[in-house]
């Protein structure tokens, strides 16, 4: 590897650092709706067995759904902002001549962050649209 090629994500060691931090506790938090998003299907399937004995459940499937929802969002967040700091460094590297690597791929997963985050706002509407649905109909 030539040698004003950086071998680390953005060439500083401090901001690499700080940006590891961040994005494993994106991870971190992404787990955390995963368990959600598991305790939540696990509360639909007692639901659905539940209904079929003739006993009335108070299911909170949607909501954890919900919660899910919005902790995925705030991981894809904290990623995405990592995603954007890296990029707008490479970039400051490029543009001081500190490094010549390409910033194709750090554009490309800074889109993917995007993305993503769209992804997650579109669930977090429709589950809380969901669950709006259900309270309406649980009081009619």
């Amino acid at each position: 590897m030539p040698d004003n090629i950086s071998r680390h994500l953005t060439g500083n060691h401090e901001l690499d650092l700080e940006l590891i931090d961040k994005e494993i506790q994106g991870c971190y938090i992404a787990i955390i709706s995963y368990i959600i998003l598991i305790a939540s299907a696990k509360q639909d399937r007692l639901t659905i067995l539940e209904e079929s004995t003739g006993f009335t459940p108070t299911s909170t499937a949607t909501e954890l759904a919900a919660l899910s929802s919005y902790v995925a969002l705030t991981s894809s967040l904290i990623l995405g902002e990592v995603a954007f700091e890296r990029l707008n460094e490479i970039e400051k590297n490029i543009a001081s001549g500190i490094t010549n690597a390409s910033i194709l791929p750090n554009i490309e997963i800074a889109n993917g962050y995007v993305f993503s985050i769209i992804g997650n706002m579109l669930k977090v509407s429709g589950t809380v649209r969901k669950v709006k649905e259900q309270a309406n109909t649980s009081i009619l």
